[in-house]
């Protein structure tokens, strides 16, 4: 398996083996990822850069890591380690996939495996359920900022919302998407940016889209805001 991870294959696509080119011309060739979880299954993913501030991109259930496009190198370019891994029964990560726990997957993947050093900063990037599964995690703190594509609203949820830096991005076309957008947005407190595209793509397909290169803009610009603010208040201390 370990070559299959370093060469993946998206379905009615061509194999590659994840490197990905920044606008600068510099190649970014991915570290294959695993980690084990507590039944025994695993999850498999790809690292691009180094460093101390961490993002974790989190697709939407029934995609893969791949729906990420070259986001991964544009985020290390700009100092993140960038870590993404494929949900339970998508891409090359083990069956079983159960819906009902996608909040498990999701802290096992942002909490579960150390990254070699402490990080100064972790910042989630999530699409669809895997964005409200985020949203609930980032309440219990942990979290630094959180990027949300779509995120998906549930009445019946009465966690929190986290007070964390969210940036919300949304196809303003799909009425559904935005309503649930709008509904986060009014329960949120702190720092939040709900930012709507005209058109009626949602999650990770927003970044592929005729506005893909403004929200892939959108999405450094503020995880560099809010490496700024964490470390202005770091010194303000």
């Amino acid at each position: 398996m370990g070559e299959a991870v370093q060469a993946r294959h998206v379905a009615g696509g061509a194999g590659h083996d994840g490197r990905l080119t920044d606008a600068t011309g510099r190649t970014w060739t991915p570290v294959p990822l695993t980690l084990a979880r507590e039944d025994g299954s695993i999850l498999r993913g790809q690292r691009w850069g180094e460093s101390r501030r961490r993002v974790v991109l989190i697709h939407e259930p029934g995609t893969d890591l791949d729906a990420w496009g070259d986001l991964p190198s544009l985020l290390a370019s700009a100092g993140f380690a960038v870590e993404a891994f494929d949900l339970p029964g998508h891409g090359l990560s083990d069956d079983p996939w159960r819906p009902d726990r996608l909040g498990g997957a999701v802290q096992a993947i942002v909490f579960g495996r150390g990254s070699g050093q402490a990080a100064t900063g972790v910042f989630i990037v999530a699409a669809g359920e895997s964005a409200t599964a985020g949203l609930r995690l980032a309440a219990d703190g942990g979290i630094d900022g959180l990027v949300a594509l779509s995120p998906v609203w549930i009445d019946a949820d009465t966690r929190p919302v986290p007070t964390v830096p969210k940036l919300m991005l949304v196809g303003a076309r799909d009425r559904g998407s935005l309503a649930d957008a709008k509904a986060i947005q009014a329960e949120c407190s702190g720092w939040t940016v709900l930012s709507t595209m005209p058109t009626g793509e949602q999650g990770t397909a927003l970044l592929t889209g005729p506005w893909g290169g403004q929200v892939r803009e959108q999405m450094v610009g503020f995880l560099r805001e809010c490496v700024w603010t964490q470390r202005m208040g770091t010194e303000r201390r």
